[in-house]
């Protein structure tokens, strides 16, 4: 019999100072309107036994809150910290694309391949985030954690999740204070990746825009079975 571990991952939600390409260099707080979007989507949800969150405090103050709202404990990983992009950190998005719009371009098709001046290669951002994960999942298994992150962490985590060999992110759309669920199996037919922090067996249920999807991954590379369409319109 399998044992699973539910991560509810949350996406953090319209930081202040406008559309800018933020990272781990620029630490803007909330906007009132991401703060209230992150709590609509929470209203009358529990049952998590942790809260696990970035430091930074578009995500750190409102993971507290709720955590202090619902007297559960707190975890803080600094390795849950959004991607480093370097000279382009802070800058505004459309006069980024406008200066550098190639350069951009190239790094969001292939991140191993273009790393952002001065910015985090593209191997320690996926190492330091399956670290976190697989110490998330050795210290929390068995329960159910609610993680507040950033998109391009809880991309990566499901970029793994998947068994895909390429980055995907491109093709993951997650807007601000969205949510999806992860359950991951410690299952004794397929047992665990050999890659730390990915698992062999999980479903993930992703949750955007009020919308649903969903897809079972039952082993390695296989058997990805999305929700009928109907189940699409009917929660979309």
């Amino acid at each position: 019999m399998s044992t699973a571990t539910r991560v509810d991952l949350l996406r953090r939600g319209e930081a202040a100072g406008g559309r800018r390409l933020r990272g781990a260099a620029t630490d803007d707080p909330l906007s009132p309107r991401g703060r209230a979007d992150m709590e609509r989507v929470l209203a009358g949800a529990d049952g998590w036994d942790a809260i696990v969150t970035s430091p930074m405090q578009r995500c750190h103050a409102f993971a507290q809150a709720a955590a202090a709202a619902l007297d559960l404990p707190l975890g803080v990983d600094a390795r849950l910290v959004e991607y480093d992009f370097g000279a382009w950190s802070g800058r505004e998005l459309d006069a980024l694309w406008a200066d550098a719009g190639d350069a951009l371009a190239a790094f969001f098709a292939d991140p191993d391949a273009r790393t952002p001046p001065g910015g985090e290669a593209a191997p320690d951002f996926r190492a330091r985030v399956r670290a976190a994960w697989a110490d998330l999942l050795a210290r929390h298994a068995g329960t159910h954690v609610l993680v507040v992150g950033h998109g391009g962490v809880l991309r990566q985590l499901v970029t793994d999740t998947l068994g895909a060999t390429r980055p995907m992110h491109h093709a993951l759309a997650w807007p601000n204070a969205a949510l999806s669920r992860l359950e991951v199996f410690e299952d004794p037919e397929y047992g665990r990746s050999t890659r730390p922090g990915v698992p062999r067996a999980g479903v993930l249920t992703p949750f955007a825009s009020g919308g649903r999807s969903c897809m079972q991954i039952c082993r390695p590379a296989a058997a990805i079975a999305a929700c009928p369409e109907r189940a699409l319109r009917a929660n979309g």
